[in-house]
């Protein structure tokens, strides 16, 4: 038995029915997850400070810092360091940058950044 031209068309649309009301479903359902999603999106605000070790306190602790070759941007660099004071592991991430064109420079821009640091606890 053949099928007229409009009999299929009625059968390709009987079948497709049930697809369309599904991803209907599927689009209210994403619709929805969402919306929950936005609503319970929490922004992280990180303010710069002191280094301290998070785990025992201690203020500008000695690190061990094991270097793994790698690449990408600086300002997406993340430093690994091992802990003398209580040996834990803590992943530093810088916030800003003093750029040196060589260690001269760079041995000079912390001792003054020392100067500076010893000054305000004086």
């Amino acid at each position: 038995m053949a099928l007229t031209g409009r009999e299929l068309e009625e059968a390709i649309r009987q079948g497709l029915l049930p697809i369309e009301k599904a991803l209907k479903r599927n689009a209210k359902a994403s619709e929805a997850l969402l919306d929950i999603a936005k609503q319970e999106m929490v922004q992280l605000e990180i303010e710069a400070g002191p280094p301290i070790c998070p785990h025992c306190g201690v203020l500008n602790p000695t690190v061990y810092m094991e270097a793994e070759a790698g690449s990408g941007p600086v300002n997406e660099i993340v430093f690994k360091f091992e802990m003398h004071c209580c040996n834990g592991t803590v992943y530093g991430i810088p916030e800003g940058w003093a750029m040196a064109m060589s260690s001269e420079e760079a041995a000079d821009i912390i001792k003054q950044r020392a100067g500076v640091t010893n000054e305000r606890r004086g």
